[in-house]
């Protein structure tokens, strides 16, 4: 008979906390494979599993079709799996007409290693752990189930109940599932109490795991590692998974997935070929071998090495395409780090000091990456390149006498083809310096205060060879060992607010400490680096980027959010000479003024431009957010990744897609802040569009073209919250041109994300889910 296994995986996973914030949590790594993968391979390939989904259900369901694609499944997807009214007895209900006949429940994050009983019966799973508060307990007689305690009403002698359960007479479960008054709450224990007072229902006891909360999972992790288990560190929004003869890797960023199946293409000859995909994830077979990190010695590393150089083709640049180079060079060294370092910052409460590491005295951050050059940086080897490589990310197949490399990057600063040969350099001499599996295994110490930091890693003795190898081979191949090192230094600063606590604090102190202390390459027959050789930053402005934000940085750039402490306004004077910067950018800032600010910005552009110099705006598409709501498009919105605030619902205004538009046109917030993120708001705090009846809207929307549409929204801003810093004026490409060319522009033209005059300008573009909301408009000042 084959058996039918029901899972729920509609839940949040609140529990998970970080973990599931944009991952359903049976899709949790334990053991280089997802927890739903371990209760799926527990059953025999024939089993039909009904499958409830609801957070992140389109992840579970393509995952189950790439890595199980003859199994059978049935998915139910539940309407109301988070807040008021719902819970697993609403999510039971909902899967009703799929188990009308015997079956077995298994709670999503139940993980066991026991035989399932054979025969067909009423039964509960128990484990011999201790009983928990956490966990609804059983009372057991002689193998027999007496009764199911509630959690925390345990008694003397009570076992865990596991989340698994035999239900052979199902007839009983839904009738006691149906007695809503005490199953509201209480899942499947109502229906599965029901059984127990009218039923014989044997206890099975099972080597169970939970992975439902962040100190089980720890725990389960660690029970079911083994020897197999590879050193993969975890990485938000990202995860690989190897599930029996597959390979599947996730990322929460659809673009990602694209580029990484395209760039197998481009590397076909190094690579696996991608076999199956879908928006969030691709899969290929697993490729026979063993990871580099398990199995180098000397000899295979400098053949690895050779095998890079045949990899590593260099390209012939030239005229824009070089330009275009170095501004991806500068843009994936200089603007990523800086995000990043804001990142860690954020997320830790840190502040950037002085600080004494390992006993000598590091100045600033900001001043260490000012000392650096970063045009010379910039000015990198073009050619094919992996992005990550380093000795996890690398098979060895003894067998075949061949390398392949695993889990490529994407792009190098959105190109797919050519990126930093030096790049990969400085990510093999990072995987020398720390190694996945002592992390993993805890082989590094760090001690942090806000004046000293102390730290210490354990470096295995073939890695130090491998390392001095490694620069003796560079040198001999005329690559230069400084600049790897300081992109050494500028990879573990950029992977530092990734990473768990505490190897998150070792990687910046490194980084840091590699930064201020030169290499010492005595023995490798180069100079050694001073800190006074070191060129300093430029003072030359090159653009002027208009409402930047307060923190904003770039070479060469100048970032303008006030003057003189006011904000920008319609007597601003730019303070610059005349004729005298080569761009000015703005990008989502002149849609928070008005007309009359917009209009002395444009002249104040105008006038500190040199004659063949370029402005470029970007701004709301609004015509195209005025049609999507006449559509009812809400599918837009949600590509564009906004569908609403969390704490509009603190003020009755829904996630209609009515108010998702009108906060496009017309936001405010009701608090005088410098900054837009209010992610930890508190109650009281608001930001979104003025409540407006969306009958009313509807009719408006259809009644007016798209400026009078937003000058109606925006009317409807309270009048003592209209200069908090939300939407305040609309714009369309017409209006746009007429307020450049009143300016004195000429040349005025609307172009494609990323698209633009100056190669300078196009790389400030690259903002997460900006391109489809956005139109970019240029002039030039005419020579």
């Amino acid at each position: 008979m084959t058996q039918r296994i029901f899972i729920p995986t509609a839940g949040v996973g609140s529990r998970l906390r970080h973990l599931t914030s944009e991952l359903n949590k049976s899709l949790i790594s334990v053991a280089d494979r997802p927890v739903i993968s371990h209760q799926i391979d527990f059953f025999p390939d024939d089993s039909e599993f009904v499958i409830a989904l609801g957070f992140y259900g389109d992840l579970v369901r393509d995952f189950l079709h790439l890595a199980y694609p003859t199994h059978k499944f049935i998915f139910v997807e539940i309407d109301n799996y988070r807040g008021a009214g719902s819970g697993l007895s609403r999510t039971l209900r909902q899967c009703r007409d799929f188990l009308q006949k015997p079956f077995i429940f298994l709670s999503n994050d139940t993980i066991v290693q026991t035989a399932i009983p054979e025969n067909p019966s009423n039964w509960l799973g128990f484990s011999e752990s201790p009983v928990s508060d956490a966990y609804r307990s059983l009372n057991v007689k002689n193998g027999v189930v007496s009764s199911i305690n509630e959690k925390s009403h345990h008694q003397v002698g009570s076992v865990p109940y596991i989340g698994l359960a035999g239900i052979f007479d199902y007839e009983l479960f839904w009738e006691g599932l149906e007695d809503r008054q005490t199953s509201k709450n209480s899942g499947e224990v109502s229906g599965l109490t029901n059984i127990v007072d009218k039923r014989k229902v044997l206890a099975h006891q099972f080597s169970w795991y939970d992975t439902g909360n962040l100190a089980s999972l720890a725990h389960a992790r660690e029970a079911i590692a083994s020897d197999e288990t590879l050193n993969i560190l975890e990485k938000p929004k990202e995860a690989i998974w190897f599930v029996r003869n597959n390979v599947i890797k996730y990322s929460a960023d659809k673009q990602f997935i694209e580029n990484r199946v395209s760039r197998s293409q481009l590397l076909q000859k190094f690579v696996p070929q991608i076999s199956s995909k879908t928006d969030y994830m691709f899969c290929y077979k697993k490729v026979s071998g063993e990871v580099l990190s398990k199995c180098v010695d000397l000899k295979l590393f400098k053949r690895f090495l050779e095998e890079c150089r045949v990899f590593w083709s260099v390209t012939d640049l030239n005229g824009t395409r070089l330009n275009e180079f170095r501004s991806n060079c500068l843009n994936f060294y200089w603007t990523k780090t800086e995000k990043r370092l804001h990142q860690f910052y954020k997320k830790f409460g840190i502040k950037d000091r002085e600080q004494i590491i390992n006993g000598n005295q590091i100045p600033k951050l900001e001043e260490l990456l000012g000392r650096l050059d970063w045009k010379l940086l910039s000015d990198g080897l073009p050619g094919s390149f992996h992005g990550d490589l380093h000795f996890e990310n690398v098979l060895w197949s003894k067998t075949d006498k061949r390398f392949t490399f695993l889990d490529w990057r994407q792009d190098f600063s959105g190109n797919l083809k050519v990126g930093d040969i030096y790049y990969d350099l400085a990510k093999i001499f990072h995987g020398l310096i720390v190694s996945h599996e002592n992390i993993i295994n805890e082989k590094f110490k760090i001690l942090w205060t806000e004046e000293e930091i102390n730290f210490q890693i354990q470096r295995d003795q073939i890695l130090v060879d491998c390392q001095k190898y490694f620069l003796a081979w560079c040198v001999s191949n005329n690559f230069d060992i400084n600049r790897i090192y300081i992109l050494t230094a500028l990879i573990f600063l950029n992977i530092a607010p990734l990473h768990h606590e505490p190897y998150c604090f070792l990687l910046y102190a490194l980084g840091k400490h590699m930064l201020a202390q030169p290499l010492n390459p005595t023995k490798q027959g180069t100079e050694q680096r001073s800190e006074g050789s070191r060129p300093k930053e430029s003072n030359i402005i090159e653009g002027l980027n208009l409402g930047a934000g307060f923190d904003w940085k770039y070479p060469a750039w100048r970032g303008v959010d006030s003057l003189n402490g006011e904000y920008l306004s319609e007597n601003s004077s730019l303070e610059l000479q005349n004729d005298s910067i080569k761009f000015v950018y703005s990008s989502h800032f002149i849609e928070h003024v008005s007309d009359t600010v917009v209009t002395n910005l444009l002249q104040e552009s105008y006038r500190c431009i040199k004659p063949g110099g370029v402005i470029r705006l970007v701004t709301p598409n609004f015509e195209q957010i005025h049609r999507a709501l006449i559509e009812n498009d809400i599918k837009y919105f949600s590509d564009i990744g906004f569908l609403g605030r969390p704490e509009w619902k603190l003020f009755g205004v829904d996630r209609s897609i009515e108010n998702v538009a009108l906060h496009w046109i017309a936001n405010y917030q009701n608090f005088v802040t410098t900054s837009e993120n209010i992610e930890e708001w508190e109650e009281g705090w608001y930001r979104g569009p003025p409540v407006i009846d969306k009958q009313l809207v509807r009719e408006k929307a259809l009644e007016l073209d798209t400026l009078n549409f937003g000058k109606w929204v925006i009317s409807n801003v309270p009048e003592q919250h209209f200069k908090n810093g939300g939407h305040i004026n609309t714009f369309t490409f017409p209006k746009l041109e007429k307020m450049l060319q009143s300016a004195g522009f000429t040349e005025i033209s609307s172009l494609d994300c990323g698209s633009s005059r100056s190669n300078a300008m196009a790389v400030f573009d690259k903002k997460p889910n900006r391109e489809r909301v956005s139109i970019y408009v240029e002039g030039i000042k005419a020579i």
